[in-house]
């Protein structure tokens, strides 16, 4: 229990609050009933070709990056029948960042872990979105930003906090980050430490769409679920830097798509499965 309140207080004290939050009210609802830990740091839920994957926890640690690494890997490969993954949170926090006292004790090891890890989510062949229910701070922010895009409650808040505690990017977030909003901005936003809500980090590319808060998971990621594997895996390697995806003729796919819109019906995506 103190542990849980440290962090919540920890990471309402980073994004900018004046006073630390006092373990009443709903803060001691939800430190009390959201987090089921005999249940395991993560969570999964099939949904048909969905699998939603929740953090149980809200500091990320070794043992749970391994067995989020294990789950993904899983669903990505073994089991042909999922088409997309989701990563969400528990009430209000989506990830509050690294557990801070397993930093302390090995910073290089985490590091090269979470190095390892974010290059091993850009090889995935089928989509992973990050659905942000809430706070999304530091490593938090970081997984999200390697998902294939991100969905956003319309409470969310996303913050490097790291000024705070002198801690920096390695070079891969910098990278990705200032890709996504550009160089004065991400230097504006990681030495101030400012948190964005969902509208702001919309504006700045970080978000792609927002929901509300009351709402489920948006029906386009159904939608996505419904193509084959080797079509989302198509359209994913699009956007890696070392391929030209120069085609002399029509694969299966495309001869079947294309044949549909002339046939007026729809794909028999059933054929690739």
């Amino acid at each position: 229990m103190l542990l849980e309140y440290l962090i919540y207080a920890t990471t309402f004290y980073l994004i900018g609050c004046q006073k630390t939050p006092q373990l009443t009210s709903n803060l001691n609802i939800t430190t009390k009933s959201k987090y089921n830990y005999e249940k395991g740091p993560i969570l999964i839920e099939s949904r048909e070709r969905v699998v939603i994957i929740t953090l149980n926890r809200p500091d990320l640690n070794m043992k749970m990056y391994e067995q989020l690494k294990n789950e993904i890997q899983y669903f990505d490969g073994s089991n042909r029948n999922t088409r997309c993954i989701v990563i969400t949170g528990i009430d209000k926090i989506f990830c509050a960042g690294i557990d801070l006292k397993e930093y302390v004790d090995d910073p290089n090891e985490i590091k090269d872990f979470e190095k390892k890890f974010f290059n091993f989510m850009k090889d995935l062949s089928i989509p992973i979105i990050a659905y942000v229910n809430g706070y999304c701070v530091g490593s938090g922010f970081t997984l999200a930003l390697n998902c294939d895009f991100i969905v956003a409650k319309e409470s969310a808040q996303f913050v490097y906090p790291n000024i705070n505690i002198g801690k920096i990017l390695r070079n891969d977030e910098i990278d990705n980050f200032k890709n996504i909003v550009g160089m004065n901005t991400s230097k504006y936003l990681l030495l101030t430490g400012k948190s964005l809500d969902a509208s702001e980090a919309k504006r700045l590319n970080i978000v792609q769409d927002i929901v509300s808060d009351n709402d489920t998971l948006p029906d386009y990621i159904d939608h996505i679920s419904k193509f084959p594997q080797q079509l989302l895996e198509k359209v994913k390697n699009q956007f890696t830097v070392d391929n030209d995806f120069f085609h002399p003729a029509l694969d299966d796919i495309e001869k079947e798509g294309i044949k549909a819109i002339l046939e007026k019906r729809k794909p028999d995506w059933k054929r690739f499965e």
